[in-house]
């Protein structure tokens, strides 16, 4: 998308006001291999706003690197 990874960081962090815009959300479609936005879009409304995931990061034998996540559990918040 051309996008910065500390913009798309500070947009995933709930702490941070970044967010992305409508240019954004096209240009997301468009990397999923959409048609258009109403296709990336097309889901129900979320019964939750706000979710807590937990994970399990393993990183490998040296333990300066993430080589896998696994998702243990996702609550509503």
């Amino acid at each position: 998308m051309g996008l910065t990874k500390s913009f798309v960081g500070n947009v995933e962090n709930i702490k941070e006001n970044h967010k992305y815009s409508t240019r954004h959300i096209a240009l997301l479609a468009k990397a999923f291999g959409f048609l258009n936005i109403s296709e990336l879009m097309n889901f129900p409304t979320p019964k939750y706003d706000k979710i807590k995931v937990t994970v399990k990061q393993i990183y490998n034998e040296n333990g300066t690197r993430i080589v896998d996540i696994e998702i243990l559990k996702i609550e509503p918040l």
